[in-house]
């Protein structure tokens, strides 16, 4: 009987080793799954913060046009009301392109994009603001010659064309981004 009790005891020597392995080999498995829950968690930001970039990009856009409007608005109906929302509107765009400035500061192509948009921009919202004032002091046929005449200079072009390259070098970034995302969820 005693030599019962001991077999019963006893494994047999693979088990341990087969054990071992079957830990090891999970142990890896925890690793490599959780470095590609990792780099899945971090593309996911990077795709978030370009489709935030986006966003930031087209509230400029609208706001731009916001402040032409708005402009056109004084031109058309000069009152205490119409300059407030013009005044407004041009605050807002201020605030979107800083909002913007923080948003691509880690990416060399959109800023350089941004400091050649800044003077555009200043240099339109300065005419934006003379068309404003000549309404006011000078009428409307003063405004709308100043109006008529950059048309015809081909002027505010620039602005459009630099955000709109803004809008495509994000929208490349963003399918980079969302490649990376799809090749790491595969991998998890």
């Amino acid at each position: 009987m005693m030599m019962m009790d001991r077999r019963i005891g006893r494994l047999p020597a693979g088990i341990p080793v087969i054990a071992l392995l079957l830990v090891g080999a999970l142990a890896v498995f925890w690793v490599i799954n959780d470095s590609a829950i990792e780099y899945l968690e971090e593309t996911n930001r990077w795709v978030a913060h370009t489709v935030e970039v986006k966003a930031t990009i087209t509230r400029v856009q609208s706001s731009r046009s916001r402040v032409e409007t708005r402009e056109r608005g004084v031109v058309l109906q000069p009152s205490e009301a119409a300059v407030a929302e013009y005044r407004a509107a041009r605050g807002d765009i201020i605030g979107h392109v800083e909002e913007l400035e923080k948003l691509v500061a880690d990416n060399p192509r959109p800023t350089e994009l941004l400091d050649r948009l800044r003077p555009e921009l200043e240099d339109e919202l300065r005419f934006f603001d003379e068309v404003v004032a000549l309404r006011l002091d000078s009428g409307f046929d003063a405004a709308r010659n100043a109006v008529g005449s950059r048309l015809l200079r081909g002027g505010g072009g620039a602005v459009e064309n630099l955000l709109e390259q803004m809008e495509i070098e994000e929208t490349r970034l963003l399918g980079e981004r969302v490649a990376r995302q799809r090749a790491a969820w595969i991998q998890t």
